[in-house]
């Protein structure tokens, strides 16, 4: 009898999946691995790594909006239309490298910019897919697939493809990038006039156009698992946002090493081993400890992750805090995927994706300047430890609580039988 694994990965649209997903994840891990490097090379401190950073992330900002539009199109004509667009953006970040001085981070801002829109529509788009196409009794292996094999592409291959690449040419990253979108695109082709992937209409959603775009944004707040999600990962999200502003100039500075660039994208890679081996056990670890349990010790690791990375800024201290963070994310995001396509109906599914991550990526501009800013100002390390407080705080009133209140339950359940 095939394992549960083995049968998701039979099914062809699962594999059709897995294609496009993996060389969606191999471009964004080279990108987003030779990105702050170059802004780095060119001279950037966290200031001007954190203004990148934060030219990627702002359009999260209006991602309800955004959601509304997926859901009105369509999943199947979002991605036709949308994810080739992330290649002309990326085509603007390539030509930073015939721009001399300081102006070359402002090309890689405005391409970060261009790019960080058309990737909230795309991605919105292309993680309500798998709900539509792949059967629900299917959905904890099919997302750990989907999971691993975007962690052994932009975690494993990625950053370090991305550093090597950047050494040799500094447009060659993003070039070699666009070129791995534009074979996603032909992966995602199939779904594109595919009806499970057409529009769904409800005739049960009424009120004017804030009350559909708010639509995501109540469900979630509804139900007590996606609303303990929201407020754990709020401060997680600010945690590790904060790790990715400062880690590339800290460990710069720190580390003393002429060859630190290609040194943090082979440590970089490294963390990837033991996140794909987390993604693959975490549907086995859900069934074995329960899903609300696994989750709360999970994020535990994730709050950790700065405090971690304060200890010192060199390779063992950066190796271990970006490996608890790869951990932690690897056994989340498929657990926590898999159980939000099960309590969300068709109709909803982008806008309660995109309220996701309003809620807890709306932070991360702000978050993403303020943090590089202070970090500049003061130092790194005080920035750190303030951050794995405030993640701490949102495990405390988000997943903790919510394990608290399902075991009370279940106890006054057998008390009452």
């Amino acid at each position: 009898m095939a394992t549960p694994l083995v049968a998701a990965v039979r099914n062809p649209d699962v594999r059709r999946l897995i294609g496009a997903t993996s060389c969606s994840a191999l471009a964004s891990g080279i990108f987003l691995g030779a990105l702050p490097l170059a802004v780095a090379e060119r001279g950037g401190g966290p200031l001007q790594v954190g203004m990148v950073s934060a030219a990627l992330t702002i359009w999260w900002i209006v991602s309800m909006p955004l959601s509304a539009l997926v859901d009105r199109w369509g999943v199947g004509l979002t991605l036709r239309v949308a994810a080739p667009l992330r290649i002309v953006a990326l085509l603007v970040i390539a030509a930073h490298a015939v721009v001399r001085g300081e102006a070359s981070i402002a090309v890689m801002g405005a391409g970060a910019l261009a790019y960080g829109l058309v990737d909230v529509v795309t991605d919105t788009a292309a993680s309500a897919l798998p709900a539509l196409v792949v059967d629900e009794d299917r959905y904890d292996e099919a997302y750990s697939l989907f999971y691993t094999v975007n962690r052994v592409a932009d975690l494993v291959l990625g950053p370090s493809a991305g550093a090597l690449l950047l050494v040799t040419e500094r447009w060659l990253p993003f070039v070699l990038a666009g070129l791995l979108l534009a074979v996603s695109y032909a992966a995602y082709a199939r779904f594109f006039t595919d009806p499970r992937a057409a529009r769904v209409s409800s005739t049960g959603e009424a009120g004017g156009w804030f009350t559909r775009i708010t639509a995501g944004v109540r469900h979630v707040w509804d139900d007590p698992f996606l609303r303990a999600v929201v407020l754990t990962l709020t401060g997680i999200v600010i945690a590790e946002e904060i790790v990715a502003v400062v880690v590339t100039p800290y460990f710069r500075d720190g580390s003393g090493r002429s060859d630190w660039a290609q040194m943090l994208g082979f440590i970089r890679s490294g963390t990837g081993i033991a996140a794909v081996v987390a993604a693959l056990c975490s549907g086995a670890l859900a069934r074995r400890f329960t899903r609300t349990r696994t989750l709360s010790v999970v994020a535990l690791g994730g709050a950790l992750c700065p405090a971690v990375l304060a200890i010192a800024p060199h390779w063992l201290p950066v190796l271990g805090a970006l490996t608890i963070a790869a951990v932690a994310e690897s056994l989340w995001v498929p657990l926590v995927q898999s159980e939000v396509a099960r309590r969300t109906p068709p109709h909803l599914m982008a806008r309660t994706r995109a309220a996701m991550m309003f809620i807890t990526w709306g932070t991360l501009p702000f978050t993403s300047l303020v943090g590089g800013g202070i970090a500049q100002a003061v130092g790194v390390r005080p920035v750190l430890m303030a951050a794995a407080i405030a993640a701490l705080a949102s495990c405390a009133l988000g997943i903790w609580r919510y394990a608290g209140w399902r075991s009370n339950a279940r106890r006054a359940v057998r008390a009452e039988h």
